[in-house]
């Protein structure tokens, strides 16, 4: 058997002295198994790929997934580095699952960004600013698919803000899971939402008086993101132009 002392990743019985070199040798449907702790900057998967982390973590600045990409990552810790920006993006036609995952660092956890772009957490964590949001933008980003079941998604310290929010037409489904947000747990501006044996929690921990809030509403709309602070928030302001969807959301 080959010395994997050293080694990063494995595909099959081939090893790697870097996760990146792992990445660019995998082929459509190949699974990359952590050997050890890996790490990589900003990169485009391209490729359907499955990453078991084996217990360890993955370190990333921003991960990009397009189409025709599924990407599945399971059984460990994911951090980025991009505090001020998004972790991981999923464009059109292209999906991310979680699995067994810890994942924090970024600003934007995950982003589904494109047409019919589909995110799928199960049994797993996310720490972030905004755990989970979509562009506002409905010309390019429409039937974003989102389920959720037996998670957290968690934006309750402070300086955090939104679990999960929802701009652009699609559905989201939340099952036994934790929803925990600073201002808002949900919002739902668009779609059909669905949540299930679930909890939404507002902590509210932010100094209304803060003028550097990015998501500065307290109890009335304001233009953009001037949105009220609640637990959970279904459509938008009557006179806003930008969000003008239809928005559900059913609680059982």
């Amino acid at each position: 058997l080959e010395n994997i002392t050293g080694k990063v990743a494995a595909i099959g019985s081939d090893t790697y002295d870097t996760l990146d070199s792992a990445i660019r040798a995998a082929k459509a449907g190949d699974t990359i198994t952590l050997l050890a702790s890996g790490s990589v900057g900003d990169k485009s998967i391209y490729k359907s790929l499955t990453m078991d982390l084996n217990g360890n973590t993955f370190n990333f600045n921003r991960i990009s997934v397009y189409q025709p990409a599924s990407v599945i990552v399971k059984n460990g810790t994911m951090i980025s580095s991009n505090s001020n920006n998004v972790g991981v993006d999923v464009y059109s036609n292209a999906g991310l699952r979680l699995a067994n995952v810890d994942y924090s660092g970024a600003c934007y956890g995950i982003f589904p960004a494109g047409d019919a772009s589909f995110v799928d957490i199960y049994n797993s964590h996310i720490k972030a600013i905004a755990g989970i949001a979509t562009n506002a933008d409905g010309t390019y980003s429409n039937n974003v698919k989102v389920v959720i079941d037996s998670s957290t998604i968690d934006a309750s310290g402070n300086g955090q803000e939104i679990a999960i929010w929802i701009n652009v037409p699609g559905t989201l489904s939340i099952n036994n899971s934790v929803i925990k947000g600073n201002i808002q747990a949900l919002m739902v501006r668009a779609g059909t939402a669905v949540v299930t044996n679930s909890q939404l929690i507002m902590t509210n921990n932010h100094n209304e008086a803060d003028p550097s809030m990015w998501l500065s509403g307290d109890k009335t709309w304001g233009d953009g993101n001037n949105v009220p602070h609640a637990v959970l928030v279904v459509g938008d302001w009557s006179n806003s132009t930008r969000y003008a969807y239809t928005a559900a959301c059913t609680l059982n």
